[in-house]
């Protein structure tokens, strides 16, 4: 009986040991405000300025997609608005010479696949609305402030049971992080206007209208954007037209639209999500106060 009495005493120590959660200790090294940020696809404007060397993807867009599925769920509200329409290829008249034996013309073909098969991951995204646009540009600011915040020793990557935002973090909603007010991070948004992109290159740039051959007779055709390769934004003129930050407004011109309407300056009206329109991403590099200002202007 004493052995038995014993024994269980062990087996209780030893349970309770393994319930038991270690304190985690964590060290948080300074943070150097100077230290140089370059966001992932970005192309340098200046010190703190950033453009995406190519259009947001249908991948990029199937990432948010899937953040937002795992999130909130399938049945959400949050996740269903953000469903693209793919029903915009049906405005497709022309048909094009890839054709399957499942597909006769380039609408079905498009409209079934384009979003969803691997092939077309490294297109532009389309059928995006304004305000889906907005959406996933705010989920990356939120997504890159966090990855960022984990390189640097501020979070634990498995900390948050939440969606992280960056309002909150600067607002000390989580209580195992910690908060760095003079943070530097990027912020993204849609492109303002024209003219910040007239410091580049001209001769490259407008050298982008004989980039797709194809404009001039309006087929159906796209390029494919480059993460890697390039030193350069591309695909500002041609392949889709692209959203700016005012509604209703995109420039650039896209593969349905003439040559003469594929320049910096030409400007078209949507009322709607589009098969020619896209959209890319500029960023800045900002602290909480400065990103407060930027969001209040929107």
């Amino acid at each position: 009986m004493r052995y038995s009495f014993f024994l269980l005493v062990i087996l209780i120590i030893v349970s309770c040991s393994q319930k038991a959660s270690p304190t985690k200790i964590v060290t948080y090294k300074p943070y150097d405000p100077s230290i140089s940020i370059t966001p992932v696809n970005g192309y340098r404007l200046n010190d703190s300025l950033f453009i995406d060397r190519s259009e947001v993807s249908n991948i990029n867009y199937k990432l948010f997609l899937n953040y937002c599925l795992r999130t909130y769920g399938k049945d959400s509200e949050i996740y269903n608005s953000l469903q693209i329409d793919t029903t915009v290829w049906r405005e497709v008249e022309n048909p094009m010479s890839l054709t399957t034996g499942k597909y006769t013309d380039v609408s079905k073909l498009y409209e079934s696949e384009y979003l969803h098969n691997i092939s077309f991951d490294n297109h532009p995204v389309v059928g995006v609305s304004y305000g889906q646009a907005i959406k996933f540009t705010d989920w990356r600011t939120d997504r890159v402030l966090e990855l960022l915040l984990i390189e640097n020793g501020y979070k634990n990557s498995d900390a948050l049971k939440t969606p992280f935002t960056v309002e909150d973090y600067f607002n000390s909603k989580y209580a195992d992080v910690h908060v760095v007010d003079n943070f530097r991070f990027p912020y993204y948004f849609l492109i303002e206007n024209v003219e910040a992109l007239k410091q580049l290159d001209p001769g490259y740039i407008y050298a982008k209208e004989h980039y797709n051959k194809y404009l001039s007779d309006n087929e159906v055709q796209f390029t494919l954007p480059s993460f890697t390769v390039t030193m350069e934004p591309e695909r500002l003129l041609g392949n889709v037209a692209e959203m700016t930050a005012t509604e209703g407004l995109a420039f650039g011109g896209s593969w349905m639209h003439p040559l003469s309407q594929c320049h910096l300056d030409s400007i078209q009206t949507y009322d709607g999500p589009k098969n020619w329109l896209g959209f890319r991403n500029m960023s800045k590099i900002v602290t909480y106060k400065e990103y407060k200002i930027l969001r209040g202007k929107r």
